[in-house]
């Protein structure tokens, strides 16, 4: 929603005050950090996460989409990626040289393939970790 905003002195002042005690009831609760809350008004609501409010209207919003979003684990990205590029690099060399013709045919191919599904896997494992953020 967008559009000037009344009394924006006033809307700051309750924000930070209910992010405080927010802060505290988490703390109290035994959880390290509050990610975001949201004052759900009768048409519109404010939601506020990362320091950044947005107004929406209650008609038309999607909180799920709004608060939370899959983000990439690194680790699992670098290690899938490494993987599936060695892979690639020995499908080459059992196919495309002579380097492993003193394996038989059907174990040259074995650990390349082991390799790629696990690459693939830790790839696609990797966009599992909820983060929280706004998207307007």
């Amino acid at each position: 929603m967008s559009g000037q905003v009344p009394d924006l002195e006033r809307l700051s002042a309750i924000l930070k005050e209910d992010a405080e005690l927010g802060e505290r009831e988490a703390d109290e609760l035994g959880f390290r950090n509050l990610n975001g809350f949201v004052i759900i008004g009768e048409r519109t609501s404010v939601a506020f996460a990362k320091n950044e409010a947005v107004i929406v209207d209650n008609q038309s919003v999607d909180w799920n989409d709004l608060l939370v979003h899959y983000g990439l684990d690194r680790t699992y990205l670098s290690i899938g990626a490494v993987l599936t590029f060695f892979s690639i690099l020995l499908y080459y060399f059992v196919l495309g040289t002579r380097l492993f013709n003193y394996f038989a045919p059907e174990a040259r191919l074995y650990v390349p393939t082991l390799l790629l599904l696990l690459g693939l896997t830790m790839l696609g494992i990797s966009r599992s970790r909820p983060t929280y953020r706004f998207r307007k």
